[in-house]
């Protein structure tokens, strides 16, 4: 596999600017129908002729998938979803409307790398979750900090952070606050923390 040709499609400026969030496991969780229309082998062949057999093969180091291209893919998985029987749906209620900008991105990588490397990955689930733990974006505590349950200094203090500890950062769309999972005493914790007392690592 080409790590780091991977890697750096996960780290190119559309990835970080759209902040991929944290909701892509209780997306993959909840809407198991759209992880069945990528299990199709006629979709993954359509994908293969559509995106890897043209130029988007050839990514370069700074390349990124452009607007349109990512329309023709959101257009492929709106055409498997509206012709899916509602028996083939498994009750997920899945909403096409669901899927932002940034999901359909990730989508589309997690996809791309399955189709690539098909032979590493028993489905497409497990290419997802190594997808997902290739995201994380990690950050250290600059002074000791209070992780709290809403993006306000007025919420309830979960816990104290203390200064230099490393957190998983998940998005910025908060007002200046970040979602963070944190992990101290050996237990995971997820709050919010004023993005001013965080620095990101690269």
């Amino acid at each position: 596999m080409q790590f780091n040709k991977w890697n750096n499609l996960l780290n190119n400026s559309f990835v970080n600017n759209y902040q991929l969030p944290n909701y892509l496991y209780e997306f993959q969780r909840q809407n198991s129908s759209i992880f069945k229309i990528f299990e199709k082998q006629e979709f993954i062949e359509k994908f293969i002729e559509t995106f890897i057999d043209e130029d988007l093969d050839n990514f370069k180091d700074d390349a990124e998938l452009q607007e349109a291209e990512l329309n023709v893919f959101g257009e492929m998985i709106r055409q498997e979803v509206e012709a899916q029987p509602t028996s083939y749906q498994d009750g997920s209620n899945f909403d096409y409307k669901q899927l932002t900008n940034g999901l359909l991105y990730a989508l589309f990588l997690i996809v791309f790398f399955f189709a690539k490397n098909s032979d590493t990955f028993k489905d497409i689930h497990e290419a997802a979750v190594f997808f997902i733990n290739q995201i994380d974006c990690k950050g250290v505590t600059i002074s000791r900090i209070n992780l709290r349950s809403e993006p306000s200094f007025s919420s309830e203090v979960l816990l104290p952070i203390p200064k230099n500890s490393v957190l998983i950062i998940y998005d910025e769309s908060h007002n200046g606050w970040v979602k963070v999972k944190v992990n101290l005493n050996n237990i995971d914790v997820e709050g919010f923390v004023s993005k001013a007392y965080i620095r990101r690592l690269e």
